[in-house]
């Protein structure tokens, strides 16, 4: 039967393109009428068409006129390449850098770009008048409706805080989720009090979106509490023949309620777990700033105290998981290039780094980790090259849990000349050749969106 209606869908466009109008139905046509009849028809009309026939009144032509496209890529067959092998993310950054050169989608590649276009807005954007006519044509809705609260929130957030209060106790706690990832996600100081009501919520799903919006406030009450404790935790003393580290882990009761724990670490205590729990979750930045240190000093003084383990997984679940910060992953990587527990870290947690997330994290909850690494990937840009060849050092010689698609779309194009090596491992070497083809795929693309 679906063969039967997609072709009575091909008769129909061959009627329009005559020009004309069929007496009976399409979805009569379809179900009384054989696969053959069908084809023949719409066949013929359209051969009708082609030369020049017109069996009815004037009517919209089949497909917008091409000129309106004026500056269609000539990508196709690389596009076609990347589609088929699914790479998502290397699709992603094409259409953003096509759509800033004002190109829009080979043709050849519309049917298959519009079911990605109606979650990627990259992809939407480069679709073109014609692009836009197959989506109507095929019934695809491409501008998603938005939930009446995210209308709200992008044109007068203080009218979405008002329905809010107004509606909270009659929510379910799905709706309330809802409205808690959608305020957590990108936060204003006007917003505390009903991050605060999220956060005493009797779910703990809503409890810890509403605690990673209070840590997005530098000013929160929330945020300032956890500063506080990590100020009785660490301090500098500076002395004239060097500065040394105090560290006074805290107990478990002494942090904040709900705060995001630590990555559990075998054979660590309770306090060192608390220490790290504090650390991971206050931008380096500013934890250095209450400091006054530098981030290489304290990464110093910090190894050379007992609780040097706790303090720099502490360091890198801020950097790689809460908050990420590329350019003191750079310098991280450079102080800690003799931590042998970095590589098996970055196999755990680089997928939550390197992996763009495109779906709507903004809608709905996801594991912290995730939304972290939106937060890093939504900002369009590649990684570092110091940072790409950790990725690539890490990941090439274990696929348990990263594939070369996941991150060779994020590693910087200097990379090339350092990989051209052959590797012993048969296995290592199939996944170097794939992330050079893809980087190599990469280049072609961008490149393309440069070609007049």
């Amino acid at each position: 039967m679906k063969a039967l209606q997609d072709l009575s869908n091909v008769f129909q466009i061959g009627v329009l393109r005559a020009g004309g109008t069929y007496e009976r139905s399409i979805g009569e046509f379809a179900t009384t009428s054989s696969a053959k009849d069908v084809m023949v028809q719409a066949g013929a009309l359209d051969l009708m068409a082609r030369a020049g026939a017109n069996s009815g009144p004037a009517s919209q032509p089949i497909s917008p006129p091409e000129a309106i496209d004026s500056n269609v890529s000539t990508a196709g067959n690389l596009i076609h390449r990347v589609l088929k092998a699914n790479y998502k993310h290397v699709l992603r950054e094409w259409a953003i850098a096509a759509d800033k050169a004002g190109q829009v989608a080979p043709y050849d590649c519309l049917l298959d770009l519009l079911p990605l276009a109606k979650n990627e807005p990259a992809v939407r954007n480069i679709l073109g008048t014609r692009g836009r006519w197959l989506a109507q044509l095929s019934g695809i809705t491409l501008d998603g409706a938005l939930h009446p609260w995210e209308v709200l929130r992008n044109e007068d957030p203080s009218r979405l805080r008002a329905a809010l209060d107004e509606e909270w106790d009659t929510l379910d706690w799905k709706e309330r989720q809802m409205a808690t990832a959608l305020i957590a996600a990108s936060p204003t100081s006007a917003d505390e009090p009903a991050l605060v009501r999220s956060s005493v919520d009797k779910r703990r799903e809503i409890r810890a979106l509403a605690v990673e919006g209070l840590l997005r406030l530098p000013k929160s009450q929330y945020a300032l509490e956890l500063l506080r404790l990590c100020n009785q935790c660490l301090s500098v003393d500076k002395k004239l023949l060097g500065s040394k580290l105090i560290v006074l882990p805290p107990s478990v009761e002494e942090l904040p309620k709900d705060l995001p724990a630590a990555r559990k670490i075998a054979e660590r205590g309770e306090r060192d777990s608390a220490l790290q729990s504090v650390i991971g979750n206050i931008p380096v930045q500013r934890l250095i700033a209450e400091l006054g240190t530098s981030f290489e000093q304290f990464i110093k003084l910090a190894k050379k105290t007992e609780y040097a383990g706790a303090i720099l997984d502490g360091l890198k679940d801020s950097l790689f998981l809460q908050h990420p910060d590329q350019d003191h992953i750079d310098q991280f990587v450079q102080l800690t290039e003799d931590d042998k527990s970095i590589s098996p870290f970055l196999r755990y947690g680089i997928n939550h780094v390197s992996l763009p997330i495109f779906e709507h994290y903004m809608t709905f909850a996801l594991p912290r980790n995730e939304v972290a690494a939106c937060r890093l990937v939504d900002r369009n840009e590649v990684f570092s090259l110091k940072f790409s060849k950790l990725v690539y050092d890490c990941a090439i010689s274990d696929a348990t849990y990263i594939q070369p698609k996941d991150y060779a779309p994020r590693l910087d194009f200097g990379i090339l000349p350092m990989i051209q090596e052959p590797l012993a491992d048969y296995e290592s070497e199939i996944r170097r050749h794939v992330v050079i083809r893809i980087l190599e795929l990469r280049q072609q693309l961008l490149q393309s969106t440069k070609t007049p």
